[in-house]
């Protein structure tokens, strides 16, 4: 029965209603309610209540308006919490999913949607110690699931970010993607690579600045036709020899 747990065996089913702090569903088993937004303080519900805009349960089984806390510093505050502690402000990051929002300043980074990600135009580097692309990307994928079924392993990021440095040629640093796990690194644009996407990339080769596809394709063309030429002038030159020689001969 919804709103109850019930427990089977060969030849009984036991229910009980739901306690506080959880809800019911059709499996018949009961849940708590997530951490975030929610609680619950009534027997046998089939679903969690919602805490007063801008404030939160953070380890979630709320079984009281009263858990419901008010939203760290940095976060909206005007908002339900949903599953996190609030969503940051405009212009604020966190680092861990139910804790405080910090302002973002940095240049070159798209703070929009409570983490870090890269602008087109600039680049940054993962690679030096204490910080860690993997880490960090698996946290925006935590961040970027908006219900219940997040990673709890992966709830916070606790390493370095680096720092965003200007591309010499902004259009070459595209950052396809740079919201997505596996675009955080960010992206150059086709024929460019390395740092701030500044070398050409294997096939390319360097024009005032440019990376330019290797003409390949365009000499084996043209070797192509220059042999091709060749052959049709040998060709002609064979036929004519031969009528050469057979008018002398007639003569």
């Amino acid at each position: 029965q919804q709103g109850f747990g019930c427990k089977f065996n060969s030849w009984r089913v036991v229910c009980h209603p739901c306690a506080p702090g959880t809800y019911g569903n059709e499996s018949g088993q009961c849940s708590p309610c997530p951490a975030g937004g929610f609680y619950q303080d009534d027997l046998g519900s089939l679903s969690c209540n919602h805490c007063y805009k801008g404030s939160f349960v953070k380890y979630g089984h709320g079984s009281s308006v009263l858990q419901c806390k008010v939203c760290p510093e940095g976060t909206d505050q005007s908002k339900f919490a949903g599953y996190r502690a609030c969503p940051c402000k405009a212009n604020y990051t966190r680092l861990h999913r139910f804790e405080k929002c910090s302002v973002c300043l940095d240049e070159g980074l798209d703070c929009s949607q409570d983490y870090k990600a890269l602008l087109p135009g600039f680049y940054w580097n993962w690679t030096f110690p204490n910080a860690s692309l993997l880490e960090y990307s698996q946290f925006v994928f935590n961040l970027q699931t908006k219900n219940s079924q997040y990673d709890h392993s992966t709830l916070s990021y606790t390493q370095l970010i680096p720092r965003a440095f200007a591309c010499s040629r902004p259009e070459s640093c595209v950052n396809n993607n740079s919201h997505d796990f596996d675009g955080i690194a960010g992206s150059c644009t086709e024929g460019y690579t390395g740092w701030i996407c500044s070398k050409c990339d294997k096939g390319f080769y360097s024009v005032l600045g440019f990376c330019l596809p290797c003409p390949y394709q365009l000499m084996v063309i043209l070797e192509f036709v220059a042999v091709l030429c060749v052959l049709i002038l040998f060709m002609l030159f064979v036929i004519l020899r031969t009528r050469s020689k057979g008018v002398r001969t007639g003569l």
